[in-house]
């Protein structure tokens, strides 16, 4: 597993960054400047199969056979093993995950309640926006009928036209860029689009999300922020999801698309002022849903 840290001398928490399907920690260091100023040690991690982390053998742009629940073991023993031994004792840990990475650090939430003392999720991949209007089990039974290790339609090898041409991760020119910079400048980052084998997987790990009844029973500040100009995930999911955690506030930023940490100043420090709201605890009750 590749990771990332940056512990300061008189740091007494830490916030560990989960990115996306794709993603890898080099994208984040804006978002680990943020954590930094603001006090924090800052630790993040490439889940297998992408960034600079182990992949599947013969598969090296496909990420087609990785239960989540395999991401959820990495994160805890990255915790164990990387983050703790760093750390003063007792040091809170706040999560800082996007997308997939949302998805992920939400399940270890409910399988491991004791590990973090707050979270912000920032558009996090609790349903796919293309197959919303299907229940999760027929997603399933209809992505399981394909080779998982096969591209969905329109997917591939990772080529730069795929970001300068789609208006879905973000709206701000220069950080929408950043994605493409640090692949062009280190292949070994790339990965290509998404197979069957992870929608699948991905889907499956919903169904064990909403059918779980432990979401009613987590206890810690939770920041869910959605993307008012969301393109890939559902965002009506993420919804759903918050209202279920009685200590949950969600918000949907207009005008943001998919990558909310790599948007617009303003949009950006929405969302940051959500997330610095929670690691007070001055944390609210669920809005409206609007800013």
């Amino acid at each position: 597993m590749a990771y990332g840290y940056v512990v300061p001398d008189k740091a007494v928490s830490a916030v560990v960054i989960l990115g996306g399907r794709s993603e890898f920690s080099e994208k984040y260091f804006e978002t680990a400047r943020d954590m930094l100023a603001r006090g924090h040690a800052v630790f993040t991690m490439d889940w297998y199969g992408q960034g600079r982390s182990e992949r599947l053998p013969g598969f090296y742009e496909r990420d087609w056979n990785m239960p989540f629940d395999g991401h959820v073991t990495d994160l805890v023993n990255f915790i164990s093993e990387i983050i703790t031994p760093r750390l003063p004792p007792s040091a809170p840990l706040f999560m800082l995950a996007h997308s997939m990475g949302g998805h992920i650090g939400l399940r270890t939430i409910m399988d491991h309640p004791n590990l973090f003392s707050s979270a912000g999720f920032s558009a996090p991949m609790l349903g796919l926006k293309a197959v919303a209007f299907l229940p999760l089990w027929l997603s399933v039974r209809i992505a399981k009928l394909f080779p998982a290790s096969s591209y969905i339609p329109g997917g591939g090898d990772w080529h730069k036209q795929e970001r300068e041409q789609a208006d879905i991760f973000s709206s701000d020119h220069d950080r929408n860029a950043v994605h493409n910079a640090w692949v062009i400048s280190n292949p070994d980052l790339r990965l290509g689009g998404a197979t069957f084998g992870w929608v699948a997987h991905a889907l499956m790990s919903c169904q064990y999300l909403f059918a779980s009844a432990r979401a009613e029973s987590i206890t810690l500040p939770c920041f869910f922020a959605s993307a008012g100009s969301e393109a890939l995930v559902d965002n009506d999911a993420i919804e759903r999801m918050a209202r279920r955690i009685p200590s949950a506030r969600y918000i949907n930023i207009p005008g943001a698309h998919h990558e909310i940490l790599m948007e617009t100043d303003e949009i950006r420090q929405t969302f940051l002022n959500g997330f610095d709201t929670i690691l007070t605890h001055q944390h609210h009750r669920i809005n409206d849903g609007k800013i």
